[in-house]
């Protein structure tokens, strides 16, 4: 299986969520998406958006500034835009 990546440096919100949102709205139940943020608030509402999704966050990490999460698309039953 294949992960995808989405590095958003330094952007701050909404931009992050957003382009989150759109990744993964495309993907398959199953799949991964990997996100790099350096902006600790950003970081805090894609996870909490991807919880709230009833997807899987299958890793959280931080090093050197940088903010990490790994995703894991569930069947997603709630649609919140």
């Amino acid at each position: 299986m294949i992960e995808r990546v989405i590095d958003v440096g330094e952007k701050v919100c909404p931009y992050p969520l957003l382009v989150v949102k759109k990744e993964v709205s495309e993907m398959e139940e199953g799949e991964t998406v990997r996100i790099r943020i350096k902006d600790p608030l950003s970081f805090d509402n894609v996870v909490s958006w991807a919880r709230s999704q009833s997807n899987q966050i299958l890793e959280e990490t931080e090093k050197g500034g940088v903010y990490e999460v790994l995703i894991r698309k569930s069947e997603n039953k709630k649609v919140v835009r």
